[in-house]
């Protein structure tokens, strides 16, 4: 289930009380309700070739710590092993919802309206080891993220610390992301039995409880008549749950 804290003091989680929203296409939507489950996409398939690279400073920082004659090939491994076995499902964190994420993620589509409590509460069937944070952005080229480390960890980056760096011209999408490693088993969060994941060859679906993670359902302002009927006919079975915009 979702860490009850964060596993690495780097993350960064908002309030129980903040509103999160995913913006996403109709067929992303469908696959949501008709799965019951949220997709964790892996890193190496998002668009930004940057993402889960450790940023150029602190890489050049690790080399001074190891011993070894091929420290550069040493680190395009641990990158590229980073990369793939951590999937991310992604929200933005905002009061209100937001022209530009319509425009590049939903357009026409739906959104989700949640809180950070709600969507805790709904990952009841998760890995073991999903956690969380707050993106941050920065320029991979120049940047050497600052972090306090307790004594023994050295210089070691972990792998979901990765997960929540971005470049700077994403700043606007103001980023919260739900992490976890790919290669975890799931677990039922009521009978601790292990249940086998769905996986795709983008990542993972990660069962959640839909009438706890939809506090509101927000329809594109772009829509038209025939996609606002198939949404609200995919929503007839919990619709009178839950209010639809």
């Amino acid at each position: 289930m979702y860490a009850s804290e964060p596993k690495d003091p780097f993350l960064i989680e908002p309030a129980d009380g903040d509103s999160l929203w995913r913006y996403q296409t109709f067929c992303k939507f469908q696959s949501l309700v008709k799965e019951g489950a949220l997709f964790f996409c892996q890193l190496d398939k998002l668009a930004d070739p940057r993402e889960g690279k450790l940023p150029s400073a602190t890489a050049d920082s690790i080399k001074d710590f190891l011993k070894v004659s091929d420290k550069d090939e040493r680190i395009m491994a641990y990158n590229g092993m980073m990369r793939f076995i951590i999937g991310v499902n992604c929200w933005q964190l905002s009061d209100y919802e937001n022209a530009f994420m319509w425009c590049s993620y939903a357009n026409p589509g739906v959104a989700i309206k949640t809180t950070f409590a709600a969507l805790k509460d709904s990952l009841r069937l998760s890995p073991p080891h999903v956690t969380g944070g707050i993106v941050q952005y920065i320029d991979h080229d120049k940047d050497e993220v600052v972090r306090v480390r307790s004594e023994g960890q050295g210089n070691q980056w972990s792998s979901f610390e990765m997960a929540v760096l971005k470049y700077p011209s994403f700043e606007g999408e103001k980023e919260f992301r739900v992490i976890t490693n790919l290669l975890d088993t799931v677990i039922d969060g009521n009978t601790g039995s292990t249940l086998e994941p769905k996986r795709t060859g983008d990542g993972i679906f990660v069962p959640v409880n839909l009438y706890r993670l939809l506090n509101e359902v927000v329809i594109s302002p772009d829509a038209d008549y025939e996609l606002e009927s198939k949404i609200r006919k995919l929503m007839e079975p919990i619709n009178e749950k839950l209010p639809l915009n």
